[in-house]
C-alpha cells in the first residue's frame, strides 16, 4: 500500500512539473501560428465549431462556422384571384387555400481576430472584430402545395397573407408555379465585440471563452419571389407591428459560449 502511495505521489509530481514546463515554454514561445486549438460553440449564431491559432500573446485568430437548428412551422395561406371566377366557372371549384412551411435558414462562416491588450490577466479580455458570411435569406416561407392544381395564368392570381398579396411565378428549372416570402439580410456581416477567455488556452489543455458583441447585418427586408420589398404600407395592422420590430434590428446580438482544447 505504501509503495502504491509513493508511486502515485511521484506520478502527480511528474505531471505537475510537466505542466509547469509546458506552460513556461508556451509563454517563452514568440513564433507565429505555433499553437492551435479546436473549439465547439453554442449561442445566438447557432451551434458550430472553429479552429484558432496564436499570433503573439496579443493576437488570436479564429475561423469556423455556425448554424441555427432548422426550426419549421406550417401556415395556411388564402388564394386571391384577379379575374372574375363567374366568367371562368372551372376556377370557382378549385381550393381557396394553400399550405406553406416556414423555416429558419441561418448558416454562417466566420473569421475573427481577438486582440488582448493586457498580457497578464486573471480573466483575459479581448477586443474581437471580424466577419460573418453566409446565407442572406435567414427565414424562408415556401408554399408546399402543388400550385399547378389551381389553374389560371401566374398573373391571374396570387396568395394573400396579412393584407399583402404576393405573386406566383414560374420556376425556370422545373416549369412549375412557386411562391413564398423571405427575410433577407446582408451576406457579409461585420462583427465587433468583447471576448472573455483565450481562443487558445495558455496554461491548460482545455479552456472556455465567452463572446459578447453584435453582427452588423443591415436592416432585414421581407421580400416575395419577385424581389419586391414588403413595407408597412402593404400589410394589415398585425403584420405592420411585426415589420416595425424587424426594421429596428439593423444589428444582430451575439452571445456565444465556446469550449476549446489546445492540441499543440
Amino acid at each position: 500500500m505504501k509503495k502504491i502511495l509513493i508511486l502515485c505521489a511521484c506520478l502527480i509530481s511528474t505531471l505537475s512539473l510537466f505542466a509547469q514546463e509546458e506552460s513556461a515554454a508556451f509563454q517563452r514561445d514568440k513564433k507565429l501560428f505555433n499553437h492551435w486549438s479546436i473549439g465547439l460553440n453554442i449561442g445566438t449564431p447557432g451551434i458550430g465549431a472553429d479552429i484558432a491559432t496564436v499570433c503573439t500573446d496579443y493576437l488570436h485568430i479564429r475561423a469556423g462556422f455556425a448554424m441555427m437548428p432548422k426550426v419549421k412551422y406550417d401556415k395556411t395561406i388564402n388564394v386571391r384571384r384577379f379575374v372574375d371566377t363567374s366568367m371562368q366557372p372551372e376556377l370557382a371549384n378549385l381550393p381557396t387555400t394553400v399550405e406553406s412551411t416556414g423555416k429558419l435558414n441561418m448558416v454562417n462562416g466566420d473569421v475573427l481576430f481577438s486582440v488582448y491588450p493586457f498580457r497578464s490577466s486573471r480573466v483575459p479580455v479581448a477586443l474581437t472584430a471580424g466577419l460573418y458570411f453566409g446565407t442572406s435569406d435567414i427565414i424562408d416561407l415556401d408554399v408546399t402545395s402543388d400550385l399547378s392544381e389551381f389553374g389560371g395564368k401566374e398573373d391571374e392570381w396570387g396568395l394573400s397573407l396579412n393584407g399583402y398579396t404576393f405573386p406566383v411565378i414560374t420556376d425556370q428549372a422545373s416549369g412549375k408555379y412557386i411562391s413564398g416570402l423571405t427575410l433577407n439580410t446582408k451576406k457579409v456581416k461585420p462583427y465587433l465585440g468583447l471576448s472573455f477567455g483565450r481562443a487558445v488556452p495558455k496554461t491548460k489543455r482545455v479552456g472556455c471563452m465567452l463572446d459578447l458583441g453584435v453582427m452588423f447585418w443591415s436592416t432585414p427586408k421581407v421580400k416575395d419571389f419577385k424581389d419586391n420589398v414588403i413595407t408597412t404600407d402593404d400589410v394589415d395592422d398585425d403584420a405592420d407591428k411585426v415589420l416595425n420590430i424587424i426594421n429596428k434590428f439593423s444589428v444582430y446580438p451575439v452571445l456565444n459560449f465556446r469550449i476549446n482544447g489546445r492540441f499543440f
